[in-house]
C-alpha cells in the first residue's frame, strides 16, 4: 500500500509517495500539527529518522487510512513518537525550545497537551530537569566542576525525573531551599537567556546527563554526595511548575519527602562542619558546627527548626510506619547543644532524636549526649517513636560521670553558670536518678572510682571513693574529704559506691597511691608537699590493730608506702634514706660527702624519725657503715697539729689528766 508522505514536515516540503511496509512507526499527521509544528521539526540538532515516519494527512483519502489501519495522530502522539525518544540527543538551545514549546501548548485553548494521557506519562519518563544543588562538602565545587565535564571536555547538565525534585513554593520545601548554596554545575540563570552553562545556552551542542532514581542525592566526581532538592530555572517558574506537578513533582510533605529534607539538613551540616578550621570534635552522635561559617549555620538551623515545627504539629499525618520513624530517628538533622547549659564553653551541634536528650535531663548527660532546648521539644509519643529516652540510658549517665571531673573539675566548677542552680544540686539530681534506677556491683565500681562529687565549697569534684563520714577534724585534702551535710540523705547510696564512715591506712596509702599515679613522675609543689606530709603524719598517728596490721605487710610488700623525697617526689620507702636527728651533725655530714649520690635516694627532711620507723624508711646509720680500706697501708705520722705522738703518750699519763 502507498500514501502520501511530507519530505520535511510542513506543507511547504515536496510530497513523495511511500510503502508503509511492516514498519508501524508512521504517524499520519493532520496539516494543521504539523504547521503547528514546523519549527520543531526543523531543528538543527533532530535526527532525520525523527521526521522520516510522518505521514502527511490528505482529507480525501479518509477511506484509504481507514484500511490501512492509519488514525490522524494527536499533538501530543507525534510528541511522543519523534520527539521526546530524541530530546536528550538535542543540542542545549534545541532541547529548550522543544520543552517551551510543550510548556506553552501544555493547558493552551485548543492542544492541552495536559489531557494527553499517553504523552503525560511518556514526559514523566523522562529526566529533563536541571535541579538546583547544594555541595555535600568543602571541595563540592571542584568536585561537581570534574563531574559536570564529558570525555571530550564538554561541559553538561545532569538531569533529573520531575518526581525526583521538590516544589519550591511549598513553605516547608522553601525554608530548607534558603539553606542551599550555588554549584558549580547549577550556574543556570532565572531566564531562559541566561549564562552559558545554563540549558538556554545556545553557544553549546553538548548533550546532557540523565539523572539517577535517587531523589536525594547524586554522587559527583571523587564520590562527593550532592544534594538534589529543586527545579533550576526556567524550570521553577510558574508556568514550568504547574508542568512539573502534572509529571510528579513532590508538591506535599510525605513521609519519604520529610525524609529526604532530613537528610538534606543532615549532609548539609556535615559539609559545613568539614569546612570548618577545626572539625575534629565531630563524633559518630553529632556533628559540630561551632566554628563553621555563622550565617551558613544559622541558615540551616532555621531550616531544622522548620522541619521540627512541621513534624511536632503534624507528625501523625506522616503515618505508623514504624521502619519510617526508626530511620528518621537516626537522621542528625535537629539542632542541639553540647556542653554545660547556660555556659560559654557549650556548643552548637546537629544530632539526631536517638543520640539526644531533654533539656529537663541535663544534669544526667550533658557532657556526652546533645540536649534540645525547650523550644525544640518533642511530644511525648513522638520523641519515643524517635527513639528518645527520659531519663537517658544508664550507661550514658555513667559515661558523663567518668568524663565531667576527668581533670579534677576546678575549671568547670569555677565558670559554673549560676543561671542552672549549684553544681551541689546538680549532683543531687545525678544521685537521685541513680537511687531510682540502681546500680550493679559492676556499675557501682565504675561509679565510684569517677569525679563528680564537689567539695571544697564546690571548687572541685572528686570520686565516692574519697569521701568520707567522718574525718575528725583532719585536714586530708586533696586525698580524703569529709561528707557535706547536703548528701547526707543519700548516705546509703553514697556507701554502695566506695563513701566510708572514717579513712583507714588502706585508704589513705590507696589515695596517696591515686595521687602518684596522677602527678607521673612530677615534682610536687609546696602545697602539694605539705598535704603529703599531713597525710603521712595522720596515717602513722593510727593506733588500731588493723591499720597497724596493714602498715607491717605494706612496709615488707617494699613498694606500697610512698614517702617524699628530698627533691619533692612521692618514691617507695623501702627506696629512700632518712639522715635521722640521732645520726646528724658531722658525722651525717662526713657519711653524706663520702656517699655515691647516684647510689642513694634522700627522704624529705620534714619525715620525723617516728614517721620513717612507721613507714619503714632506713637511716644512714643502716644502710652506711665507715670501715678502712685493708689495699691501702698505713702511714704513721710523727705530729698532729705539731703534738707528737711521744707528747700525747705523756699527757695521757700525767696524774693530772684524768681529773682534768
Amino acid at each position: 500500500a502507498a500514501a502520501a508522505a511530507a519530505g520535511g514536515g510542513g506543507g511547504g516540503g515536496d510530497l513523495q509517495l511511500v510503502a508503509l511496509g511492516d514498519d508501524d512507526s508512521w504517524v499520519l499527521a493532520p496539516q494543521a500539527i504539523l504547521d503547528e509544528c514546523t519549527g520543531l521539526l526543523v531543528l538543527p540538532s533532530l535526527p532525520a529518522e525523527a521526521t522520516n515516519h510522518i505521514l502527511q494527512h490528505q482529507p480525501q483519502w479518509g477511506e484509504l487510512y481507514s484500511i490501512l489501519g492509519l488514525t490522524p495522530a494527536t499533538l501530543g502522539d507525534l510528541l511522543s513518537s519523534l520527539l521526546l525518544p530524541h530530546l536528550l540527543q538535542l543540542s542545549r538551545s534545541d532541547r529548550l525550545a522543544s520543552l517551551n514549546f510543550v510548556q506553552q501548548h501544555w493547558a493552551s485553548g485548543r492542544w492541552q497537551l495536559s489531557q494527553d494521557q499517553g504523552f503525560v506519562t511518556a514526559l514523566r519518563q523522562l529526566a529533563f530537569v536541571p535541579a538546583q544543588r547544594s555541595p555535600a562538602a568543602a571541595a563540592g565545587a571542584a568536585a561537581a566542576a570534574r563531574a559536570a565535564t564529558t570525555e571530550g571536555g564538554e561541559m553538561v547538565d545532569q538531569l533529573y525525573l520531575a518526581q525526583q525534585l521538590f516544589d519550591p513554593t511549598v513553605p516547608l520545601f522553601a525554608k530548607v531551599m534558603a539553606t542551599m548554596s550555588n554549584s558549580v554545575n547549577n550556574r543556570s540563570s532565572s531566564s531562559s537567556s541566561g549564562s552559558a552553562d545554563s540549558p538556554a545556552a545556545g553557544s553549546s551542542n553538548a548533550p546532557d546527563r540523565a539523572g539517577s532514581s535517587s531523589a536525594a542525592v547524586a554522587v559527583a566526581g571523587g564520590g562527593l554526595p550532592t544534594v538534589v532538592l529543586f527545579p533550576a530555572a526556567p524550570f521553577d517558574s510558574p508556568g514550568w511548575l504547574q508542568v512539573l506537578r502534572a509529571l510528579g513533582l513532590q508538591c506535599k510533605v510525605t513521609p519519604e519527602t520529610f525524609m529526604q529534607l532530613a537528610q538534606h539538613i543532615a549532609t548539609q551540616a556535615a559539609a559545613i562542619a568539614a569546612a570548618a578550621a577545626d572539625a575534629s570534635n565531630t563524633t559518630g552522635n553529632y556533628i559540630d558546627v561551632s566554628s563553621a561559617d555563622p550565617v551558613a549555620v544559622g541558615a540551616l538551623t532555621t531550616a531544622a527548626d522548620a522541619l521540627l515545627s512541621h513534624l511536632k504539629t503534624s507528625w501523625t499525618g506522616l503515618g505508623p510506619d514504624k521502619a519510617l520513624w526508626s530511620g528518621l530517628g537516626q537522621v542528625k538533622f535537629v539542632p542541639a547543644t553540647l556542653g554545660l547549659p547556660g555556659s560559654r564553653s557549650s556548643r552548637l551541634v546537629f544530632t539526631s532524636c536517638a543520640n539526644a536528650a531533654f533539656a529537663k535531663d541535663w544534669p544526667l548527660v550533658w557532657s556526652v549526649m546533645p540536649l534540645l532546648t525547650d523550644g525544640r521539644a518533642l511530644p511525648g509519643l513522638l520523641a519515643q517513636q524517635l527513639g528518645m529516652r527520659s531519663p537517658p540510658p544508664l550507661a550514658a549517665v555513667i559515661q558523663h560521670l567518668q568524663m565531667v571531673g576527668a581533670d579534677g573539675g576546678e575549671d568547670l566548677c569555677s565558670s559554673w553558670p549560676d543561671s542552672i542552680g549549684s553544681a551541689t544540686d546538680a549532683t543531687l539530681a545525678v544521685l537521685e536518678h541513680l537511687d531510682r534506677e540502681g546500680l550493679s556491683p559492676r556499675q557501682a565500681a565504675t561509679v565510684a572510682g569517677a569525679s563528680f562529687i564537689p567539695v571544697a565549697h564546690s571548687s572541685r569534684l572528686v570520686p565516692p571513693v574519697q569521701l568520707f563520714v567522718r574525718l575528725g577534724g583532719a585536714a586530708l585534702a586533696p586525698f580524703a574529704w569529709e561528707v557535706s551535710g547536703v548528701f547526707v540523705g543519700k548516705l546509703q547510696l553514697l556507701k554502695q559506691l566506695g563513701v566510708k564512715d572514717e579513712p583507714r591506712a588502706d585508704d589513705l596509702v590507696q589515695a596517696l597511691q591515686r595521687f602518684d599515679s596522677a602527678l607521673a613522675g612530677r615534682r610536687m609543689n609546696p602545697n602539694e608537699l605539705a598535704s603529703c606530709l599531713r597525710l603521712l603524719a595522720y596515717l602513722c598517728s593510727r593506733s588500731s590493730a588493723a591499720d597497724a596490721s596493714y602498715l607491717a605487710a605494706a612496709r615488707r610488700s617494699g613498694t606500697a608506702l610512698l614517702v617524699p623525697t628530698a627533691g619533692g617526689i612521692l618514691m617507695p620507702a623501702s627506696r629512700v634514706v632518712a639522715v635521722g636527728s640521732s645520726g646528724g651533725g658531722v658525722t651525717a655530714a662526713r657519711l653524706l660527702g663520702r656517699a655515691d649520690p647516684q647510689h642513694m635516694t634522700l627522704a624529705h627532711p620534714q619525715l620525723s624519725d617516728h614517721i620513717c620507723r612507721w613507714l619503714g624508711v632506713a637511716t644512714l646509720s643502716d644502710v652506711l657503715t665507715e670501715q678502712l680500706d685493708p689495699s691501702l697501708n698505713l702511714t704513721p705520722l710523727p705530729a698532729i697539729d705539731n703534738t707528737s705522738l711521744k707528747n700525747l703518750q705523756q699527757l695521757f699519763a700525767s696524774p693530772d689528766f684524768a681529773p682534768s
